[in-house]
């Protein structure tokens, strides 16, 4: 996240929608007073960029409701590189944008609790 922040700086974009599928993420950058001091410089690192963003929508979104996001995730595990910027999207990744494209959604799957007496 810091990583994209600071190109979008770099690039001067003045909007920008940041979805991250970890709700602990978007609390933290929310809430200017909660702190996490195992990450407390790459969180105030964030919150910097993010006031010099004029306007920024941070938002909780599940691993499902991004799923390019999620794939290009998991394929920056398998890289060697440890920064990588794409001229076009990778091959992983096309058939995701297409099917976005098409407006087609998934439900989001979820561990049933019973609860007995």
């Amino acid at each position: 996240m810091r990583d994209g922040l600071m190109l979008c700086l770099r690039l001067g974009i003045n909007a920008v929608e940041v979805e991250v599928d970890a709700s602990s993420v978007v609390s933290l950058l929310a809430n200017a007073t909660e702190t996490n001091s195992e990450f407390a410089s790459l969180v105030d690192d964030c919150r910097n960029m993010l006031k010099r963003i004029p306007q920024v929508r941070l938002k909780h979104c599940y691993r499902e409701g991004n799923k390019c996001a999620d794939r290009l995730a998991r394929l920056g595990t398998d890289m060697e590189e440890s920064y990588v910027i794409f001229d076009a999207p990778p091959t992983v990744v096309v058939p995701l944008l297409f099917l976005d494209k098409l407006g087609t959604t998934q439900e989001r799957c979820c561990n049933e609790v019973v609860l007995t007496t």
